[in-house]
């Protein structure tokens, strides 16, 4: 276990096929994705993900802002 405050959530992360990506935790008060080896897990955070993807270095992600209409209707 490593030193960061996490909550365990029960929520995986899955692809629009269905393919399991990771467990969704909440460490240190951010949402990570947990993803497992076989003897190690690393929580990987939104920003090392799209670093992975584009290549590129990201200082922050800015997310849209939500009206309370879409947070009603997504549950």
């Amino acid at each position: 276990m490593n030193e960061k405050q996490e909550k365990r959530i029960c929520t995986y992360a899955r692809t629009p096929g269905g393919m399991n990506l990771g467990e969704r935790v909440i460490v240190n008060g951010e949402w990570m994705l947990r993803h497992k080896g076989i003897k190690k897990y690393e929580d990987l955070s939104p920003e090392i993900i799209v670093e992975c993807i584009s290549g590129r270095k990201v200082d922050h992600i800015v997310y849209k802002p939500t009206s309370q209409t879409e947070n009603v209707a997504n549950g």
